[in-house]
């Protein structure tokens, strides 16, 4: 979640039950926060153990069928997965190949076919939807944010899965899941402040003996940009604000300027020629493949921002895909490249800013794109908050993938039959009195 957050605190491991508030005491967003997470795990662990990892409760629950001209449809209702609940309030339906693809982004051949949900969580702001925002507070002042839980339905190819039944077709699903299902064990990262020599202070300063020398409390954010492959390749970006500082597109002009909303703001969150940026909408949040690079912000004029890249294609032109650019600061070193750094091995020390520095151990794991850590940097103890020595796993966004069904694509690109059925129901406890 990139918000404007203090500090995460949120850690299972602790066993808390639940946040209580005392009087006269200081309100912190962590403690909101946690309560929220608290409750949700609890919710959701049960879930998992009542329901297993996933079923439906209706009967229509994301139910895969096909119509005589081969358009697929999707059945409304509840289903859980990973008992994370996610809900069609409404049948949908959808005309292959053109409009579902496989991860890869290509046009399903003939073949056999697995159809899965696929479901994650998204931090929505008032920029994502603007009922979030109280009006009365004027253009661009916000209040809290919100998660989502998205569903996505996609595809990917097993052989021969068609002719499949019982345990092998069992286990080929598994097998096709779990290569695409990011694993539980994640990279590891260590952060730590490198002492330094005093530097001139005044009353806005931090005092002299501090090591960390920042003159505001801040929430670091390191993120995987390009996942590793084969345990190589991986880079990551930084952010002092947690990622949290973005600005709404509301024009592509021609070749590399785009029109942004700034909402008059100054100080720490406003948008500087230097800057890097990362273009994002609806659309390439989900998107798979390789990434695209950050873009620097050459000039600005107004609300006009030049870019040393162009926008992607079509971005921009919809703005009900909420396009936006997201700001990440300034990255340096042999390593640095647009506005990202490379990891290169292990436990090699990466300088971010006023004496913060962090380094990463894999453990043989893969770095996934989006994998991240946060680092709360306080003034007062001119210190980091962070386990003295220890490397902390990634944390991951929380998911789920669910088989829905099969089905023979021909090489018409459309089914062939009808969509065999590979959801779970749930059947109800109660029943009527006689």
């Amino acid at each position: 979640m990139k918000g404007d957050f203090s500090r995460l605190t949120f850690d299972p491991a602790k066993h808390f039950s639940r946040v209580l508030m005392q009087q006269g005491r200081v309100q912190l967003d962590a403690d909101w926060n946690e309560q929220a997470s608290l409750l949700l795990y609890q919710l959701r662990t049960l879930a998992r153990a009542v329901i297993g990892p996933y079923g439906g409760i209706e009967e229509d629950a994301f139910r895969i069928t096909a119509d005589a001209d081969g358009n697929l449809h999707i059945g409304n209702g509840r289903y859980f997965v990973n008992g994370i609940q996610c809900a069609n309030e409404g049948e949908l339906a959808f005309t292959p190949p053109g409009a579902w693809k496989t991860p890869q982004g290509i046009r399903p051949a003939a073949g056999d076919y697995l159809v899965y949900l696929s479901v994650a969580e998204r931090h929505i702001t008032f920029v994502n939807d603007d009922d979030i925002r109280e009006k009365a507070l004027g253009d661009g002042v916000d209040t809290t944010s919100r998660t989502k839980v998205v569903a996505m339905l996609s595809a990917v190819a097993v052989d021969n899965l068609s002719k499949l039944t019982g345990k092998d077709r069992d286990d080929a699903i598994e097998a096709a899941l779990g290569k695409l299902r990011p694993g539980n064990d994640s990279p590891k990262m260590r952060a730590s402040v490198k002492e330094s020599e005093a530097k001139p202070h005044d009353i806005c300063s931090v005092p002299p003996f501090a090591q960390f020398r920042g003159d505001g409390n801040q929430l670091y954010r390191v993120e995987i940009h390009a996942p590793s492959k084969g345990g190589k390749g991986a880079s990551f970006k930084w952010s002092r604000e947690n990622g949290s500082v973005v600005f709404p597109v509301t024009k592509v002009a021609e070749g590399k300027k785009v029109n942004i909303n700034r909402f008059g703001r100054d100080g720490r969150f406003t948008l500087r020629k230097g800057d890097w940026v990362e273009f994002e909408d609806d659309d390439l949040l989900i998107a798979s493949g390789d990434p695209l690079e950050l873009a620097r912000v050459e000039s600005i004029e107004s609300d006009s921002v030049t870019l040393d890249t162009a926008p992607p294609a079509d971005f921009g032109s919809d703005q009900n895909k909420h396009p936006l650019l997201r700001r990440w600061d300034r990255a340096t070193g042999s390593t640095y490249n647009k506005g990202t750094i490379a990891i290169q091995d292990e436990k090699q020390v990466y300088p971010l800013e006023q004496g913060i520095q962090v380094e990463f151990h894999a453990e043989g794991h893969e770095y996934l794109r989006g994998d991240y850590w946060v680092i709360p940097a306080r003034t007062l103890i001119g210190n980091i908050d962070w386990p003295k020595e220890q490397y902390l796993n990634a944390r991951r966004a929380e998911g789920g993938m669910a088989p829905l069904a099969s089905m023979t694509i021909g090489s018409d690109g459309k089914p062939t039959g009808a969509p065999t059925d590979l959801r779970s129901l749930i059947q109800p406890i109660a029943k009527r009195v006689p």
